[in-house]
């Protein structure tokens, strides 16, 4: 009957589904909730809540200078290597370790210092994120582009969203610092 129901394009009301159209019914809602979700994700890019755009006035923005991160997450026994890029979608469990993360700058040697921070600004939820953001990671006083020899203020927390909270952005920042910074 299922069959039938299918080559007809026809849905029965709920009363009258098998288990199975039931089953493929709640699939491919929550199908199309993920690719909303996605399409969110990709809108949400911009982080025009988290930084204001490069060139503007505010916040001392002028100032601000663009870096490309490249960050990979090393496979472990349960997942592949995973580089991250705008956008994609990543899995907690691959988000276990911390990441190598390597950059280029226009400072050279090692007298200039950098802080690397992760933060995911959507805490609860993307939805409800009332508590603006949970840091997961923090690095200060990164000589030059040496992330491994800088000093782990903040240790490293993977991606641990809460339950059925939805897909939430992880965003890496980058900043120069004027001297080496004290702990204290």
């Amino acid at each position: 009957c299922d069959k039938i129901h299918v080559s007809l394009g026809y849905v029965p009301p709920e009363a009258y589904q098998s288990p199975r159209q039931k089953e493929e019914i709640i699939s491919a809602e929550r199908q199309q909730e993920i690719e909303k979700y996605k399409m969110d994700l990709y809108a949400d890019l911009s982080l025009g809540d988290i930084l204001p755009p490069l060139g503007s006035k505010s916040n001392n923005a002028e100032q601000l200078q663009s870096v490309s991160l490249k960050i990979v997450y090393p496979g472990n026994d349960d997942s592949i290597e995973v580089e991250v890029k705008e956008g994609n979608i990543v899995n907690p469990s691959g988000v276990a370790n911390a990441p190598l993360v390597t950059y280029q700058t226009q400072s050279s040697g090692t007298s200039t210092y950098f802080t690397l921070i992760l933060t995911d600004p959507d805490v609860p939820s993307r939805i409800k994120h009332n508590l603006r953001e949970s840091v997961h990671w923090v690095v200060m006083n990164i000589p030059g582009d040496r992330v491994e020899d800088g000093v782990e203020v903040l240790p490293y927390l993977g991606a641990a969203p809460p339950y059925a909270s939805g897909l939430h952005r992880y965003v890496f920042l980058l900043f120069q610092q004027t001297q080496e910074l004290s702990r204290e």
